[in-house]
C-alpha cells in the first residue's frame, strides 16, 4: 500500500526514497512557524543549489516553482473544459515545465533485444505519456500496464536509471528495481494539485522530478551518478546514522518499561524469588520494546492491514487503539501511575498479532453483537486526556478482541508477537507513566545544541 506524505496528492509506494526527506524539501510557504529555513540544505547538500536547475542567477526554486505553477494552471482550466477532447497538450505542458522540453515522438526504445512503445525520451529519462483515459495500473488487452511497461524497460536499459509514466492526471516517477519484488515509485496526483490549489506538493514534484536530477555528473555517462540517486542515497543513510544515535533512547526506554512493570507486585516478588532470572526478564523487555517499535514502523508506512481490511476497522484501530493515538497521548500527558488502560490498549493489538489464530465473535445476520464488546467496568478502561478528564475506550472488551481480527482489520502475524515469547509481561499490568515515559523516549531525540525534537 503506498505510503502517504505530508504533502496531499503525494504517496511514495515500497522503497523508492525516504519520505522524511520529501518532507525537508517543503518550499517556504509550506514550512510551519518556526521550522529551520536551511533543513533541506543540511539534509540534501547542494540538491536545492539553483545552478543546478540551469536558473538565472538571481532566481531561486521558489521564483521558478511558482512561475511554472501559474502558467499551468491556465493549462490545466483550458484542458479541463476540453478534457474529452484533449490531444494530449496538457501532458505535454506538464513535462516541458519540469525541464524536459518537448521531445519529439520516436518509433519506440530498444533494450534487451526487444521494443518498448515508449514514444518519448529526454536522454537519459524515458517519457511514457498515455492519454489521459488510461490507468497507469491497467492492461489493455495483452498490452501491459504503463507502469509494468515502464518499469521493464528500465530494469532492461542500462543506460536508463529513471522514467516517468503519466497520463496527465498522475504522475510517477519509477527506478530500475529488477532486484525488489514489489513496486517501488513516487506518485503526484496532478488533478488534485492543480484541481485543489496545491502549490506546495507541486513544488515538491519540480524539486524532485526536474530533468536535472536525473542528468549524469558531468563528465560521466553513469545514470547512477545523477543528483536524485545522490540524494537518495544519502537520505537512506542519514537516516540509518539517525538510528544509530537512538541507543540511548532505547536504553532509557527499556529502562522505564522495566520500572513499569515491576511495580506489579507479584512479578517483582519472581524476580526477586529468583523465580523470574534478570537476564530473561530482559530479554522479554527487549522483545515487547522491538514489538513497538515495529508497530510504530508499519503503522508510519501504511504496512500494518490487509489490503482487504475495511475502512471501519482501520478507523476503529486509528482511534482506540494505534501506537500513533499513544505517541500523540505521550506528547500531551505524563500519565498517571494509578491508571493502566493505555498499555491494555496496545496489548490488544498485540495479542490479536501474537494469536496462531483468530476467530471472528459471534455474528447476527452479518453483524457484529454489541453486547460482545460492552466496556469493562474497571480503571483500565479509560483513557486519560490531556486536561485531566478520562473518556471510555471504544470496544475495550479485550478478551473478546484479542480472539477476533475482524473490529480492528488486523491479522496474526505470529513470530515476534507470539505470547510465549514474553510469559511474564503478558499480563502485567504497566501504569501509564511509565509507559508514555518510554514512549516519549522513543518518539523524541536531542541535537547537538540540547534541543529536543
Amino acid at each position: 500500500m503506498p505510503l502517504a506524505t505530508p504533502f496531499p496528492g503525494l504517496v511514495v509506494e515500497g522503497a523508492f526514497f525516504p519520505p522524511d526527506a520529501i518532507e525537508a524539501l517543503a518550499p517556504r510557504v509550506a514550512l510551519a512557524p518556526g521550522k529551520r529555513k536551511d533543513k533541506a540544505a543540511a539534509f540534501l547538500p547542494g540538491f536545492l543549489d539553483p545552478a543546478s536547475y540551469a536558473l538565472p542567477p538571481g532566481i531561486d526554486i521558489d521564483e521558478k516553482a511558482q512561475h511554472e505553477f501559474s502558467v499551468l494552471k491556465k493549462a490545466w482550466r483550458e484542458f479541463d473544459r476540453h478534457r474529452e477532447n484533449s490531444t494530449g497538450n496538457w501532458t505535454r505542458h506538464l513535462i516541458a515545465s519540469l525541464g524536459y522540453g518537448m521531445p519529439n515522438p520516436v518509433d519506440g526504445l530498444e533494450a534487451g533485444g526487444r521494443t518498448f512503445p515508449i514514444r518519448h525520451i529526454a536522454p537519459p529519462v524515458p517519457l511514457h505519456m498515455v492519454p489521459h483515459g488510461r490507468d497507469l495500473d491497467a492492461r489493455a488487452g495483452t498490452e501491459p500496464s504503463p507502469h509494468a511497461l515502464l518499469q521493464e524497460y528500465l530494469n532492461r536499459a542500462p543506460g536508463s536509471l529513471y522514467g516517468i509514466a503519466t497520463n496527465g492526471l498522475r504522475l510517477r516517477l519509477l527506478r530500475d528495481n529488477v532486484r525488489l519484488v514489489r513496486q517501488a515509485y513516487m506518485e503526484f496526483d496532478i488533478e488534485a494539485v492543480f484541481q485543489e490549489d496545491q502549490y506546495a506538493t507541486f513544488a515538491i514534484l519540480y524539486r524532485l522530478a526536474h530533468a536535472s536530477r536525473f542528468a549524469p555528473r558531468a563528465g560521466s555517462a553513469d545514470p547512477a551518478t545523477c543528483l536524485f540517486e545522490q540524494a537518495a542515497a544519502h537520505a537512506s543513510s542519514t537516516a540509518i546514522r539517525a538510528l544509530e544515535t537512538l541507543r540511548g533512547n532505547i536504553e532509557q526506554a527499556l529502562k522505564e518499561l522495566g520500572t513499569g512493570f515491576l511495580r506489579h507486585g507479584p512479578l517483582r516478588q519472581r524476580l526477586r524469588d529468583g523465580a523470574l532470572g534478570r537476564r530473561d526478564y530482559h530479554q522479554q523487555l527487549v522483545r515487547m520494546l522491538y514489538r513497538l517499535l515495529f508497530l510504530f514502523i508499519a503503522e508510519d508506512r501504511g504496512l500494518l492491514h490487509p489490503d482487504t481490511a475495511d475502512a471501519e476497522a482501520r478507523q476503529r484501530y486509528e482511534r482506540g487503539y494505534s501506537m500513533r493515538r499513544v505517541r500523540a497521548l505521550a506528547m500531551a500527558i505524563k500519565g498517571s501511575e494509578r491508571h493502566h488502560d493505555i498499555f491494555e490498549s496496545t496489548r490488544v493489538a498485540l495479542g490479536v498479532l501474537g494469536a496462531s489464530s483468530v476467530k471472528s465473535p459471534e455474528r447476527s445476520e452479518g453483524r457484529i453483537e454489541e453486547t460482545q464488546f460492552k466496556s469493562p467496568e474497571r480503571s483500565e478502561g479509560r483513557i486519560e486526556q490531556s486536561d485531566g478528564r478520562t473518556e471510555e475506550l471504544p470496544l475495550t472488551s479485550f478478551r473478546a478482541l484479542n480472539n477476533a481480527n475482524h473490529p480492528l482489520g488486523l491479522v496474526p502475524l505470529g513470530s515476534l508477537f507470539r505470547p510465549e515469547l514474553t510469559p511474564d509481561l503478558n499480563d502485567a499490568p504497566l501504569p501509564n507513566a511509565d509507559y508514555l515515559a518510554a514512549i516519549r523516549a522513543l518518539v523524541t531525540t536531542t541535537d547537538a545544541t540540547g534541543q529536543r525534537r
